[in-house]
């Protein structure tokens, strides 16, 4: 499974601590935000993340070279965004990132969080959600039948 792990915004509800760095490499308990998120990508069987850039990309750029570097069972590729282009912007313009993917995940890279993802997809590809799900987005004209 493939993952959009967003992380290319100001963090300006964080400053000053983002002054200097960006909010998905603001250390929680001595890791980075980013070093959490893959932790958890792992355990739960994601395979390859996609992380937006914008904010002071460096550091996010030696973490993906870092991590991709290691025997890490995920790998991250890294998609900068010289404007910002918001979620949906970025799931978007990298819609070819999972093509063939039955199933996808969007995280947002400022979230921690210990979520069961297995049963978070588990619940996800329940037929009853889905049916719901879908007619509901179709009743609001958001998505094409």
């Amino acid at each position: 499974m493939k993952a959009f792990l967003l992380a290319a915004g100001l963090g300006t509800r964080l400053r000053p601590i983002t002054n200097e760095i960006p909010k998905c490499m603001v250390p929680v308990q001595g890791k980075p935000m980013l070093g959490w998120w893959m932790d958890l990508f792992e355990k739960h069987g994601v395979t390859e993340a996609l992380i937006n850039t914008h904010y002071l990309p460096d550091s996010v750029r030696q973490f993906i070279k870092n991590y991709n570097d290691s025997d890490k069972s995920a790998k991250i590729i890294e998609s900068y965004e010289p404007k910002l282009l918001g979620s949906g912007g970025t799931i978007r313009d990298n819609c070819n990132f999972v093509k063939n993917e039955e199933d996808f995940l969007v995280c947002y890279a400022d979230n921690l969080t210990n979520a069961n993802l297995s049963e978070l997809m588990k619940f996800h590809k329940n037929r009853v959600c889905q049916e719901f799900c879908v007619n509901r987005f179709n009743k609001q004209h958001r998505i094409a039948a």
